[in-house]
């Protein structure tokens, strides 16, 4: 999928998404706030800890 395509399909689920929720905003992540706690359930409660690169510890969603 070309990078054009991305973007166009990217607006129009945005799109799709204020239709549904009027407040809908985007954020950027560097203004989520994660507990630490996050991070412990994911070491304590997950099966899949460590096994993929969007969760902890190769994410930063959780950095302590």
């Amino acid at each position: 999928m070309e990078m054009d395509e991305m973007k166009k399909e990217f607006n129009e689920l945005l799109e799709d998404l204020r239709e549904i929720h009027s407040d809908f905003r985007v954020i950027s992540t560097e203004k989520v706030v994660v507990a630490e706690w996050v991070r412990w359930k994911c070491m304590f409660g997950c099966r899949a800890y460590g096994k993929h690169l969007n969760c902890p510890p190769y994410c930063d969603c959780c950095e302590i």
